[in-house]
């Protein structure tokens, strides 16, 4: 993680994840909401979703883990050197701690949801857990650098910290959309201000390096830190509205139910109109029937 790309990926997941659980979570409130009975809206969709979810999980972390551990200046699983007598690329053991518990979060998504005995709020302990994990990992991951460094990595440790809070936070209190869209906000959050560490401490392309003992950086950043948490709750915001307008006009989603419900409805009131049999003649008799005499 120690370039711009290895910042990069890790907060392109963590925006991705959080976009997609805002949209989960409006959608399921959507739903309950209007006390909808259609497939949409079944606990067996949200199943499915959710092992999906999982798998999508273990291969995000899979690919931090094996990213971290197998490109060039890795470690390639080597954790000391014995001929050196030192640790090897502990920085890059950190961060595989980080991805290996969220590929946790992922397994036990997939167990919650095909194993019936297994309550589903085993997830949001993963996750509380994960967040937690990653918190105390970044927190002894800025010893003995410059001074902005450790600031932007202490604000990372702040957002991580109260995302965890507010994860176990669920496991007290089910089903409030307020609470879980604080929880996607702050991951997106989350993942927008690992983009900002990365253009800090790693400009691409070779941009202008920030000065990391200048004062007015630190106070540029804090005001930073809170235009990223604006711009994710305006993108919740944005959110709740477009799929609260899918979930509730005769379209996408409900255009469907709607014209079938129409459909059965006409079907029921119509009544049913008996046609009188049209005369059937005999043509056997007129074919064999003596002519007449004039």
């Amino acid at each position: 993680m120690g370039n711009f790309k290895g910042h990069a990926l890790p907060g392109s997941c963590f925006f991705i994840l959080g976009i997609w659980w805002t949209i989960k979570c409006i959608l399921k409130y959507a739903f309950k909401k209007q006390k909808r009975t259609s497939y949409l809206d079944s606990k067996a969709l949200f199943r499915r979703i959710e092992i999906l979810e999982g798998i999508v999980l273990v291969g995000m972390a899979l690919t931090g883990i094996l990213g971290e551990q197998f490109l060039p200046g890795g470690p390639h699983l080597t954790l000391y050197d014995y001929q050196e007598g030192q640790w090897v690329q502990l920085l890059s053991w950190q961060h595989f701690t980080m991805y290996f518990f969220f590929g946790l979060l992922g397994v036990t998504n997939i167990l919650s949801s095909t194993i019936i005995s297994l309550p589903a709020s085993f997830s949001k302990l993963m996750l509380s857990n994960a967040l937690f994990v990653e918190a105390f990992v970044f927190y002894n991951h800025i010893h003995g650098r410059e001074m902005l460094d450790i600031f932007v990595h202490k604000l990372l440790v702040l957002v991580i910290f109260s995302t965890g809070l507010v994860a176990f936070m669920e496991l007290f209190i089910q089903a409030n959309i307020t609470v879980e869209l604080l929880r996607t906000s702050l991951f997106l959050l989350h993942g927008s201000w690992f983009w900002q560490i990365g253009f800090v401490l790693y400009p691409p392309s070779g941009g202008p390096a920030w000065d990391l003992v200048d004062h007015d950086n630190v106070m540029f950043l804090s005001i930073c830190f809170c235009w990223h948490y604006a711009t994710a709750i305006i993108i919740v915001g944005a959110i709740y509205a477009f799929v609260t307008w899918l979930t509730s006009g005769p379209h996408l989603l409900r255009g469907c139910a709607a014209s079938k419900n129409k459909a059965g409805i006409q079907a029921i009131s119509l009544p049913h109109v008996s046609s009188h049999p049209e005369p059937k003649e005999d043509y056997c008799l007129f074919l064999f029937q003596k002519p007449s005499d004039h």
